[in-house]
């Protein structure tokens, strides 16, 4: 599912991801989730932590980071 997506942003909490991600959606946006699976495992990078990313189709680029700045959130 990730050809033709782009990561516009990562956090180390599915969390976090999660409320992107719905406000994303909630614009029409459609997301891809990578690096975490609903089974808990997660894919690691150094020091043990976990990087999920979340992406968009890249026509979708743009409109997604001005959403994600509007929301102020790290």
């Amino acid at each position: 599912m990730s050809d033709g997506f782009v990561t516009v942003y990562t956090h180390l909490t599915i969390a976090s991801v999660d409320l992107v991600k719905s406000v994303l959606e909630s614009e029409n946006i459609l997301c891809n989730v990578k690096g975490y699976d609903s089974s808990g495992e997660t894919t690691a990078f150094g020091m043990g932590r976990t990087v999920i990313e979340l992406q968009v189709p890249e026509k979708d680029k743009k409109k997604a980071e001005g959403i994600i700045k509007s929301l102020d959130i790290k």
